[in-house]
């Protein structure tokens, strides 16, 4: 087990639940890369801050309802570069919905960022120095999404776009008053479901 490199886990009962310990022992899996985190439907689970501990995962996909309490602020693996969020009301200090801000320098390493089926979230902020290293961001599902955040222009790396199953209005957004943050990106891709 300690070789293991990939490990998905689906929470189906809060019963006995212990992230802390959780997180704990996925800790010791010291060749750990990829982690994904399921929640059924009906649960709220709250990370508090066990993640951090998982120095080894670069890449994490959390799905479902997952919080942090507001009192113990949930920090992501220190050396992630991929992150995936879908259908999630996760509410750390770097990520706030129905507002998503990264913060000042926040996510640096980021190679890849999916936000998925986030169904409050209406803006994207990003402080500077924010997702530096990002190369590719997907954004799906996001109805009620407004518009980009205007430091997109800043992405320098930013190699692609994709915004998907979104309403006709926001890509008349794109076209029209957005379309001076993406010049940069080489591939881009955007539609309506």
């Amino acid at each position: 087990m300690t070789n293991l490199q990939k490990v998905g886990l689906l929470i189906e009962s809060d019963d006995n639940l212990d992230m802390g310990r959780l997180c704990d022992s996925l800790a010791e899996l010291e060749s750990l890369q990829f982690l994904c985190l399921e929640v059924e439907d009906s649960l709220q689970i709250s990370l508090v801050a066990g993640l951090s501990k998982l120095s080894h995962v670069v890449k994490l996909k959390l799905k479902g309802d997952l919080a942090s309490l507001a009192a113990h602020p949930c920090v992501f693996p220190p050396n992630v570069c991929q992150l995936t969020l879908v259908n999630s009301d996760l509410h750390p200090d770097s990520i706030q919905l129905d507002s998503m801000a990264i913060l000042e320098n926040g996510f640096r390493g980021l190679k890849f960022l999916r936000v998925d089926q986030l169904m409050s979230m209406k803006e994207m902020k990003l402080g500077k120095g924010a997702m530096a290293g990002l190369k590719c961001l997907q954004i799906f599902k996001c109805y009620l999404l407004r518009g980009l955040p205007e430091e997109l222009i800043s992405l320098t790396n930013l190699e692609k776009l994709e915004i998907l199953e979104i309403p006709e209005q926001f890509i008349a957004r794109i076209q029209i008053s957005d379309f001076h943050k993406l010049k940069h990106i080489p591939n881009i891709m955007v539609g309506t479901s």
